[in-house]
């Protein structure tokens, strides 16, 4: 048996009836997601996977290679719904400040309501290396982005790179590091502002170059 958060026990599982492929492939990912949040990346096995899913491994290997691709989805259908969730608030912003309370706020909240702990998976060092190339090739999308919105608050190209890293490196760890934790109240604050201060660094009119609308225009076109 494995220990689910919150105390209730993910247990191995007697065959059951067959299922409808998709609602199979579901399952498989709940279980990986459950597994990975108690355990850690290196519980998610294939066997781990067909015994508490109650099915022979024949059928688990129907979805997946091995273990390395079930992670690599976890990783993919994680940032894809939070980038999705980002995006949908970010989209009515009308200056920067709201702009930057609505991406923290997304974000946090995101992190918060997620069953998949990012950081019990990889953080850019697994030991397998293609893990490590789906988590940093969303990385260098989070850079990516930042380094649009600097553009659009005016930044100079100099420093776009370099600042772009360092604000993404700032916001994604802060919020992995406290969206579960009682102070995220002022995690949340703190982040705000620090973002907020770190823009003005490197583009000093960035309150008055901030043009949403056009930014919006540039995600689209990136996405």
């Amino acid at each position: 048996s494995f220990m689910q958060p919150g105390g209730q026990l993910l247990t191995r599982k007697k065959r059951g009836p067959s299922m409808r492929r998709a609602d199979r492939y579901n399952q498989l990912m709940k279980i990986a997601r459950q597994l990975v949040a108690q355990e850690g990346g290196d519980a998610l096995t294939m066997t781990a996977l067909s015994e508490l899913a109650g099915v022979a491994k024949p059928v688990v290997y129907s979805h997946f290679a091995n273990a390395g691709d079930v992670i690599i989805e976890l990783l993919e259908t994680h940032f894809d719904q939070l980038t999705q969730a980002v995006n949908a608030q970010i989209a009515g912003s009308d200056t920067l400040e709201e702009y930057v309370s609505r991406l923290v706020d997304a974000s946090f909240d995101f992190e918060n309501a997620s069953d998949l702990p990012i950081r019990k998976i990889t953080n850019g060092f697994a030991a397998d290396e293609r893990i490590n190339t789906a988590y940093l090739r969303h990385e260098e999308e989070f850079v990516g982005h930042w380094e649009l919105v600097l553009r659009a608050c005016g930044a100079g190209e100099k420093e776009l790179e370099v600042a772009a890293y360092g604000i993404s490196s700032m916001v994604s760890n802060t919020i992995y590091s406290f969206a579960l934790k009682p102070r995220q109240k002022l995690a949340r604050g703190t982040t705000k502002a620090l973002l907020l201060a770190m823009i003005e660094a490197v583009a000093p009119d960035a309150r008055k170059k901030f043009k949403p609308r056009e930014l919006n225009l540039e995600l689209a076109k990136a996405n």
